[in-house]
């Protein structure tokens, strides 16, 4: 017999001003997935990325991706977690199911970078644990943002296909011009990597709200500011740090209900003779208290 639990895992993209392109089949919507690999295909990066694509999905060609990214109301990777527990060995494994949407209403252009940042979180296995009991607000924030194939990395890279866009097809595309060291005005060189970081960390009037979710782990996050947001989860409808509090309480509220079903259910497995998961008691001590009393609050 074996028990599963879903867990679903979101990146979500952010919210870069773009404005009009100055050539029209650019500004154009794309027609489908395809179309948008095949242009991201076109610039050395993107093949690159496209290629790490189709060894992490395990297809045969670029074009075979398309199978994996579809479109969408907004941009993002979806990722499902699969835990199958083997309750006669108490051992556990896991899988991990990746999809990327895109945003169907925007343009080619807008298609083509936002393909290339999804890519970056989804062919990178994320360095942290939904079940691990020592994650807090601070470790997830930090994780999503700067860990490899977080959000910097990310930004980084569509920056990066950005300039060899403009550079291949003397277009503008706007959206990373705050992000490029330029070397000439027909040269939008290097990407300034350290300018995104910065960015990311720019709450303005959330500042309150996320220091006091971080509380000692403030200290984690030197940029932290209140100077004017620039960058915005696509959802959220905040900056990224004070979005990523609210995705973290919401991913432990899942996390502990998933927890507490499976521990039922590995109880009455016990009691039959058979092992009960490892780490599970740890895991409701140290992460799910505070979240069953917040959920009950909430039903009150």
């Amino acid at each position: 017999m074996r028990l599963f639990i879903l867990f679903c895992l979101i990146f979500q993209m952010p919210i870069v001003r773009a404005e009009g392109q100055s050539h029209l089949a650019w500004a154009e919507p794309a027609r489908d997935s395809l179309q948008v690999i095949q242009t991201l295909k076109l610039t050395p990066s993107g093949r690159k990325a496209l290629e790490l694509g189709m060894a992490y999905w395990k297809i045969s060609s670029i074009d075979e991706l398309s199978r994996v990214v579809k479109f969408g109301p907004v941009s993002k990777t979806d990722a499902v977690l699969t835990r199958q527990y083997h309750p006669e060995t108490g051992t556990e494994s896991r899988s991990r199911e990746v999809t990327v949407l895109l945003k169907s209403t925007q343009s080619l252009l807008d298609g083509v970078l936002d393909l290339a940042h999804e890519l970056t979180h989804a062919t990178t296995n994320p360095s942290w644990d939904p079940y691990d009991p020592t994650l807090t607000v601070g470790r997830y924030i930090y994780a999503l943002l700067e860990s490899p194939g977080g959000e910097v990395d990310a930004v980084s890279f569509e920056c990066q296909v950005a300039s060899e866009l403009e550079s291949q097809f003397q277009i503008s595309t706007k959206r990373c011009d705050r992000y490029f060291k330029a070397v000439s005005e027909t040269d939008p060189g290097a990407v300034d990597r350290s300018r995104i970081q910065k960015d990311f960390y720019r709450v303005g009037r959330w500042a309150t709200f996320v220091k006091g979710k971080l509380k000692d782990e403030t200290k984690l996050f030197p940029f932290l500011s209140g100077l004017t947001p620039e960058l915005y989860s696509a959802t959220g409808r905040a900056p990224y740090p004070a979005a990523l509090v609210q995705e973290y309480e919401e991913l432990n509220r899942i996390a502990c209900r998933n927890a507490a079903t499976r521990q039922a259910q590995a109880r009455g497995l016990a009691s039959a003779g058979s092992s009960r998961p490892a780490n599970e008691n740890q895991f409701m001590e140290t992460r799910c208290r505070e979240a069953f009393s917040r959920s009950s609050a909430r039903t009150e």
